[in-house]
């Protein structure tokens, strides 16, 4: 085949890419609460008054509280499925954790203390640079890994759906999506948000609506071809912009994502777009840090990567 053909394939190829996924986007829809009662949009963010202040380092939980790298974890049982291999465990006082390892990590982590500096509702989230697993398949000394407790106060209630949910046409639900995107959180399932009933909040019970797995970000984005992107991946992230143009419909994202998500992005417009990026413009220089080294990150690397991110939210603030 001759390189005028082949190139003529190429082009061919990717049309019909296209073609495909221009359309694969699902109409969003708001829905209720299984009990038909009105889901309000605290649910999933709450206006942080103390935003400026907030410790990100400790994030939501209590240090007092956390994970120890010189306790003994005694297995439970192997996370199945999913990028990360991982543990469900127990510590010496019984309590039970969930444990991710591998280079979502230490996005995970700082993802989890970001969003909820600028509002949005997250179950605390610990990184431990070392630790050692009692019992199981692969017993002894352990490399770095994400440690999430499983408490009785935070009852898990299932999923909650990107396409389909209570807060679709809300600001704050396409301020999430924007600040996803800012971060190259490209791994959009259902399966990733959860649905949690809290206890001992001032008002009692509470539904909190969470982005739970926050791995797949600060890396490469998928493209038209590419399904999957890289994580933590501080090379790549720094290659790519958050916005890519604007048109008659609103603002274009340079990030793609595929499958019926991809509605998202058209949903998303200027306005949102600055008002994400106004949270997290207030954080401070040493909020940013801290939510790095609570990740474990060395100070060059997060020197990088918070001067990328920067460069973004100048990108999202200049919309109009």
């Amino acid at each position: 085949m001759s390189s005028c053909r082949a190139s003529q394939c190429r082009v061919l190829l990717l049309l019909a890419v296209a073609a495909t996924f221009a359309g694969c986007g699902a109409t969003l829809r708001r829905t209720e609460a299984p009990s038909g009662n009105v889901v309000p949009v605290s649910a999933l963010w709450a206006e942080p008054a103390d935003l400026e202040t907030r410790n990100l380092f400790d994030g939501p939980g209590d240090a007092q509280s956390g994970p120890t790298s010189d306790a003994a974890y005694t297995f439970v049982s192997e996370k199945q499925g999913g990028f990360s291999p991982g543990f469900h465990v127990k510590d010496p006082d019984g309590n039970q954790w969930s444990v991710k390892q591998g280079p979502e990590a230490q996005t995970e982590v700082v993802l989890s203390r970001v969003l909820w500096a600028i509002g949005y509702h997250q179950i605390p989230e610990y990184y431990v640079p070392a630790w050692t697993l009692s019992g199981g398949p692969k017993p002894g000394a352990q490399g770095p890994a994400r440690f999430r407790e499983k408490t009785k106060e935070e009852k898990s209630d299932g999923t909650w759906s990107w396409t389909a949910n209570p807060f679709i046409g809300t600001q704050p639900f396409r301020g999430l999506v924007a600040t996803l995107l800012l971060f190259n959180q490209w791994d959009f399932k259902t399966s990733n948000n959860t649905i949690y009933t809290v206890r001992d909040q001032p008002d009692g019970l509470q539904q909190w609506y969470v982005v739970r797995d926050l791995g797949a970000a600060l890396g490469r984005t998928p493209s038209l071809l590419i399904f999957h992107g890289t994580r933590n991946d501080l090379a790549a992230f720094r290659k790519e912009r958050f916005i890519a143009g604007s048109d008659t419909r609103g603002v274009r994202f340079a990030m793609t994502i595929h499958g019926p998500e991809h509605s998202l992005l058209r949903d998303v417009t200027s306005e949102d777009v600055r008002w994400a990026c106004g949270l997290l413009a207030r954080l401070t220089p040493q909020q940013w840090v801290d939510a790095f080294r609570a990740a474990g990150y060395d100070a060059r690397a997060a020197e990088g990567f918070i001067q990328k991110i920067h460069e973004k939210i100048a990108e999202g603030l200049s919309q109009r």
